[in-house]
């Protein structure tokens, strides 16, 4: 890309300041935040549609916990934000019953 299109992009590109310098969420955060909303690692993961293996390396620290699931684990618990409620906004149905 030419030095003239990466200026010209900039300019179009909003400022936020640090960005992507979020602190990862830690599994006993995690945990806490599970807790606090009344959902299960299986709950959980079939809300946001995971595997349920995945979550558990979550909790085992064998994976880190992805900034995405941070920010609106974060989200629902500042803004009082219940699991239903959520999936009402986001147009899915759960709990499903598998």
């Amino acid at each position: 890309m030419s030095l003239k299109r990466k200026r010209m992009l900039a300019h179009r590109m909003p400022v936020i300041p640090n960005m992507g310098r979020m602190p990862r969420m830690t599994v006993s955060e995690f945990n806490a935040a599970l807790d606090t909303l009344g959902l299960t690692q299986v709950s959980f993961s079939r809300l946001l549609d995971y595997n349920d293996r995945t979550v558990r390396m979550w909790v085992a620290g064998k994976l880190n916990i992805p900034r995405v699931v941070a920010v609106l684990l974060r989200l629902m618990l500042a803004r009082r934000i219940k699991p239903l409620r959520l999936a009402e906004i986001a147009g899915i149905t759960w709990p499903d019953r598998r």
